[in-house]
């Protein structure tokens, strides 16, 4: 994909009312866990949710493959300029 089909994919998932819903809990909660989204649409949801209410923000995976193509999925449509990824083997000392 290309960063325009990119962009419009984007624009396109942000319309969706589960985004607003979302947008809403996050400026209420600290903590929201969302459940039922597969592949790509974890990040595109993520990030249509944060552009309604912009924050920092932490996911925590159960896997590092998980969250490394979640890590790929948000820098393709966001850039990698304020998006951090932390191995586990930061948390080991």
């Amino acid at each position: 994909m290309n960063s325009l089909e990119i962009f419009q994919l984007q624009q396109l998932v942000e319309k969706h009312p589960n985004i607003a819903v979302a947008a809403e809990l996050l400026k209420k909660l600290k903590v929201v866990s969302v459940r039922g989204l597969h592949g790509s649409s974890r990040a595109l949801f993520a990030i249509g949710a944060f552009h309604k209410n912009p924050r920092t923000a932490l996911f925590v995976f159960n896997d590092q493959e998980t969250a490394a193509y979640f890590y790929h999925d948000i820098t393709q449509v966001i850039g990698s300029e304020d998006v951090l990824f932390f191995p586990s083997a930061y948390k080991r000392a």
